[in-house]
């Protein structure tokens, strides 16, 4: 007549978008009280788009996607800067990128490594101007996969957001003998100041400067 505390996982698979699924579950075993418990949940639609389609923005910065379902696939082209979870750059053949955000990793898939070539389904989303996805599922389609050569720029604004960039002749502004762990940097091209944010998981971390450009 007892039943011991016991996990029940309920699936829910909807045909199409609903926001405002809802059912019970009935939990019965012999000789015990049937417990029938209410159920909410939502089933969601995601539609394949590029990359470029979702990383728009309006006249104040704000992404015209944020809250889209998408599907996108494109390349790993750094490390992973969290560790658990994700904070890594993927980017598609026509050079547009989107960061890929999550606080934990999903179960199949903990150790990405640049070159991985990856589908993803997820939700748009924005955090300090950056647009990020946030993924519900990541499938790797292949490992190894070409990367982008990076694009020669003299500026930084939304159209080089989460892109493989190159400047030319930067100099320190204050002259570090170290790049720091964790921490910011300013450079100048002798016009312009960049702050460089180099992550404590950067290879660059407490390596020497460059002397000169």
């Amino acid at each position: 007549g007892t039943v011991a505390s016991t996990k029940v996982y309920v699936r829910l698979n909807g045909p199409a978008k609903n926001l405002n699924q809802v059912g019970d579950v009935t939990i019965s075993s012999t000789g015990a009280t049937d417990q029938t418990i209410a159920l909410t949940g939502e089933t969601l639609d995601y539609t394949a788009y590029s990359i470029g389609d979702v990383t728009g923005v309006d006249a104040d910065g704000v992404a015209d996607s944020v809250g889209v379902y998408v599907i996108l696939t494109g390349v790993v082209h750094c490390g992973d800067f969290r560790g658990n979870g994700y904070d890594i750059v993927v980017i598609d053949g026509n050079n547009d990128g989107i960061t890929l955000f999550n606080f934990d990793d999903l179960p199949n898939y903990t150790e990405p490594v640049e070159g991985d070539s990856l589908e993803i389904k997820g939700q748009i989303g924005q955090f300090n101007g950056l647009i990020q996805v946030i993924p519900d599922e990541i499938t790797v389609l292949a490992q190894g996969a070409a990367t982008q050569a990076p694009t020669l720029v003299t500026t930084l604004d939304e159209t080089t957001e989460s892109q493989y960039v190159m400047f030319d002749t930067l100099y320190l502004v204050n002259g570090e003998a170290l790049w720091p762990d964790h921490g910011n940097i300013d450079v100048t091209d002798g016009v312009n100041t960049f702050l460089v944010r180099v992550p404590g998981s950067s290879p660059m971390a407490n390596t020497p400067t460059p002397v000169g450009p």
